[in-house]
């Protein structure tokens, strides 16, 4: 039986999870939620996720709803090689810690962006809200000082902490710009999992993110 994942498609963790079954090329029947329905409330989909969030991974009736939890089961399942979660004691240690900045910081500053989750943000004519502007400049810092003399965020090569960073920064970008002559090391991160055989699925899910808020120019700095 094949894996099943549902989704939203706009979301960065649907889409760093789809990215990861792309590279794996795990074959996965595809559920999209429809979020103008609420079907994440129906009664079906809260039986596999009380916390009605997605994506939901079901692997023949096993459930996981944590997109950070699905990246490293299915690489640990599926995957050919330990490339994208090393094995290694101290090489896996740096890609976690890399996913919990990812859930502790990146994901955070994000909510506080999206006009759904922030009514602040929402009430805005002009900019977003300067306390979150600086928290968005003080993650760009931190991205830029962690990449350091590497290409990657946790290691020498792609692992699953830039597949699950990458659709976060892409969804940032749409509301505030990233400066690459401020931050280079992460403007050249970002445009070298740009040239990854799964961006299009980053880049479908920003399109379908932009249908929710098509008016990102009242955030743009």
């Amino acid at each position: 039986m094949s894996l099943k994942l549902h989704y939203v498609e706009a979301s960065p963790a649907a889409r760093s999870v789809m990215m990861v079954m792309k590279v794996l090329q795990v074959p996965v029947e595809y559920f999209e939620l429809d979020l103008s329905t609420q079907d994440q409330f129906a009664q079906i989909f809260l039986q596999l996720n009380p916390a009605h969030t997605a994506p939901i991974l079901d692997d023949d009736g096993f459930i996981l709803w944590e997109s950070h939890a699905i990246v490293k089961y299915v690489v640990d399942k599926f995957g050919k090689t330990d490339e994208l979660y090393p094995k290694e004691v101290q090489e896996r240690a740096k890609v976690d810690q890399m996913l919990f900045y990812n859930a502790s910081a990146l994901f955070p500053m994000l909510r506080d962006v999206i006009p759904i989750f922030n009514a602040q943000a929402a009430l805005q004519t002009s900019s977003i809200p300067q306390d979150q502007t600086g928290n968005i400049d003080r993650c760009f810092e931190e991205l830029e000082y962690f990449l350091g003399s590497s290409e990657f965020l946790a290691t020498n090569h792609l692992t699953i902490a830039d597949i699950c960073a990458m659709p976060i920064l892409s969804t940032i970008n749409y509301f505030k710009e990233l400066n690459g002559c401020k931050y280079p090391k992460l403007n050249g991160w970002l445009n070298r999992l740009r040239c990854e055989n799964f961006y299009k699925i980053d880049l479908d899910g920003i399109h379908k993110f932009t249908k929710l808020f098509p008016t990102p120019d009242k955030y743009r700095h």
